[in-house]
């Protein structure tokens, strides 16, 4: 049968392209962040030997640094 998949077989293969998209970045991206990071924040990297300190620290740059979506209620009562 020529026909197209079932809609389940596509996104399970558009799950799978994701998480190996997702893997690719994480191994293949560390250094050259770690490169910019030493840049333009030098004493941020100095604590930094291993991914997974890079990793916590860049989560705690998100929390930190967070924006605050404020809706009409919160501004005006």
């Amino acid at each position: 049968d020529g026909g197209p998949a079932p809609a389940a077989w596509r996104l399970e293969g558009e799950a799978e392209k994701v998480v190996y998209s997702r893997s690719q970045i994480s191994f293949a991206g560390t250094k050259a962040l770690g490169d910019a990071l030493k840049i333009f924040m030098p004493k941020s990297t100095e604590f930094m030997s291993s991914d997974s300190e890079l990793w916590n620290f860049l989560c705690s740059l998100k929390h930190e640094f967070s924006p605050v979506i404020l809706r009409s209620k919160d501004v005006y009562g």
